[in-house]
């Protein structure tokens, strides 16, 4: 092994969540490295973007001018067959009908765009390693630096890096820190997942054509559902999410298990009229996916911090995956920033990170386990979620934000004295740990939770003009100064 290098951030897994991370904490000077196991394009699912991914997140980086350039299958929302009147087809666009300018999204074939969010990462300035695998994280923190021991996938060769922060955004990867590791899963979305793609599918009447189709179907273990995703080339992803306990069939023959619930749903059927099997690579597989709905009992420890699916992830349905992976970066960039220039502790800076995220996770969950409720009919599913959302590009992400209200649910501004902001903060994760918690161990019938009956934490950091974490300015403090590694 040769001598250890150093860096500020090093950041495991080259997805969106570790692309917008590196793109993020390099533009800002920060020395960081990126680690990604593959040595080119990989396939992902995961195809369905929502706007605020396109048009809050992905300009931070400079990636919005190189995704807008392709040709990826531009979405208004999305379209269901679905719940008490499932004759009709009915859409939840992404903002309100009568906009004049309203938001939009893309479906991508992931492979694609994510070498766009790492060449952008490039490009704001992080170092990028490709086929190199981490394989394991050492003791530490901010201030001494923790250890990353990294593999090159081909010569094998061993080598090491300290940085001052090291961040998990691989999905599955296990740091050997117990308050990482830990996971709670759901146990409403005890679901699986099964999927292919098909070539010369139908697409739904203008202006639709884009949007992601929905249709239920029930199964012997109950009620399942259909996603068609558009892509660009002629080819589309069609799954199905169903009970768990439809596994242990699916595993005998899920390509045979997939084409007969499909053939249960008449209007996708009808899509699929015309369509055949992709027969070309990666998309000639079928593929399966079990047990995916948790979160993380901690999202950071010292001088470690997990993002995108490694953190949390809700459900397919939707779209929020990748959503919830470029929101926890930019909140998590903006931590360790703070962090490391000595402008706020990082006890606060990575609460705020942490509670923040978890509040998304929890409007989503909300949104999504109601959704699961068959018997609404459509303007109640559109109102509800329309009161949910807010009517924004379908999120939380940050409303009503000023120096002096840090905005989302909370129940006023943030002016709190030196000493009470680490307290406020505890506070925050104490009640969001708690209620995702909460959300986790649900396993009753779907219910459709209001938003005002979601917590209504205090956030007490505000956003500058700059993009960056500050402590309002009637609340006074003494900056703590960072140390750098050595």
């Amino acid at each position: 092994m040769d001598e250890a290098q150093t860096a500020d951030v090093a950041v495991i897994g080259g997805g969106p969540a570790g692309s917008v991370m590196a793109g993020l904490c390099a533009k800002a000077g920060l020395s960081t490295v990126l680690f990604e196991r593959e040595n080119g394009p990989r396939y992902r699912i995961g195809e369905s973007l929502l706007p605020a991914t396109m048009r809050q997140v992905l300009p931070l980086i400079g990636a919005q001018d190189a995704v807008d350039a392709e040709t990826y299958i531009v979405k208004r929302g999305a379209t269901f067959c679905w719940g008490a009147d499932k004759q009709d087809i009915w859409t939840l666009a992404f903002g309100p009908d009568q906009a004049d300018d309203p938001p939009l999204a893309l479906n991508v074939d992931r492979a694609s765009f994510d070498e766009i969010l790492l060449s952008s990462a490039q490009k704001c300035g992080a170092t990028l390693l490709r086929g190199h695998d981490a394989i394991s994280v050492g003791d530490g923190d901010a201030q001494q630096g923790r250890s990353v021991t990294y593999i090159h996938r081909e010569s094998a060769k061993q080598n090491a890096l300290r940085a001052r922060f090291v961040v998990n955004a691989t999905g599955q990867m296990r740091l050997n820190i117990p308050e990482l590791d830990a996971r709670e899963h759901s146990h409403f979305f005890r679901k699986v997942a099964v999927w292919g793609y098909w070539v010369g599918g139908g697409r739904l009447d203008a202006p639709l054509e884009g949007n992601v189709f929905f249709e239920t179907l029930e199964t012997e273990h109950g009620t399942a559902w259909v996603w068609y995703i558009p892509l660009r080339n002629g080819l589309t992803s069609v799954g199905v999410v169903a009970p768990r306990d439809c596994l242990a069939n699916l595993r005998l023959d899920a390509r045979t298990g997939l084409a007969n619930w499909l053939a249960t749903c008449p209007r996708t059927t009808e899509l699929l009229r015309n369509a055949t099997p992709a027969e070309h690579a990666p998309y000639d597989q079928v593929s399966l996916c079990a047990d995916y709905s948790y979160a993380s009992k901690a999202f950071s420890a010292p001088g470690v911090v997990q993002v995108g699916d490694a953190a949390c992830f809700v459900d397919v349905l939707l779209s929020s995956g990748v959503h919830l992976a470029t929101y926890g970066a930019l909140l998590a960039a903006r931590s360790i920033k703070a962090t490391l220039s000595g402008a706020i502790p990082e006890d606060i800076a990575m609460a705020e990170y942490e509670s923040r995220l978890r509040q998304e996770f929890a409007v989503f969950y909300a949104g999504l386990s109601g959704l699961y409720d068959m018997e609404k009919r459509s303007q109640d599913y559109v109102g509800w979620l329309r009161a949910l959302l807010q009517n924004s590009n379908g999120v939380l992400m940050e409303w009503g934000q000023s120096l002096d209200n840090p905005g989302g649910l909370n129940v006023d501004g943030a002016s709190c004295s030196d000493a009470d902001l680490h307290a406020q903060v505890q506070r925050n994760l104490t009640m969001m740990r708690g209620y995702n918690s909460y959300q986790l161990a649900y396993e009753g019938p779907p219910k459709a939770t209001p938003i005002a009956a979601l917590p209504a934490i205090r956030n007490v950091l505000a956003i500058d003009e700059h993009g960056e974490w500050i402590i309002p300015a009637h609340t006074i403090r003494t900056p703590t100064l960072a140390t750098s590694v050595t």
